[in-house]
């Protein structure tokens, strides 16, 4: 991922990586956040910091697995939070491991929008099943 994606991620020049952040309770069951353990990889190797405080998740939200388009967005609607004194880039770079409706990455990126980021681009490990190009809420795609 690191070296398929290098010369496409740089050339977007993000000031740094923000993993999705997981619900407490759902990271301390698990043992990690499989985002936070790949933007930490794609910082070491791409030389871009990570920043794991700004943006965090503020309550347990359901499985997204077996929902609809619909029910994602509303599962997530004011699932994220930013915290009380954020640091704001120009530049962000979301990292998240799998993308289907696109529901998490808008909500996410939607509350840094709002809060100043001029430019948030994603990268996801893989996308769901089937997908060969997927869209955000704006109509913006991604292959």
């Amino acid at each position: 991922m690191a070296e398929i994606f290098r010369e496409k991620a740089l050339g977007w020049d993000p000031q740094v990586l923000i993993p999705v952040p997981m619900y407490w309770k759902k990271k301390n069951r698990r043992g990690f956040n499989q985002a936070e353990v790949l933007a930490g990889e794609l910082s070491k190797r791409w030389g871009i910091p990570l920043e794991t405080g700004t943006l965090s998740c503020c309550r347990d939200t359901a499985s997204q697995k077996s929902l609809g388009r619909k029910e994602r967005r509303r599962n997530l609607a004011g699932a994220f939070q930013l915290s009380e004194k954020p640091t704001l880039w120009e530049r962000v770079l979301l990292v998240d491991d799998v993308y289907t409706t696109g529901s998490t990455l808008d909500e996410a990126a939607g509350l840094l929008r709002r809060a100043g980021v001029k430019e948030i681009y994603f990268l996801t490990l893989c996308t769901g099943k089937g997908k060969k190009a997927v869209s955000t809420e704006k109509n913006v795609w991604y292959t």
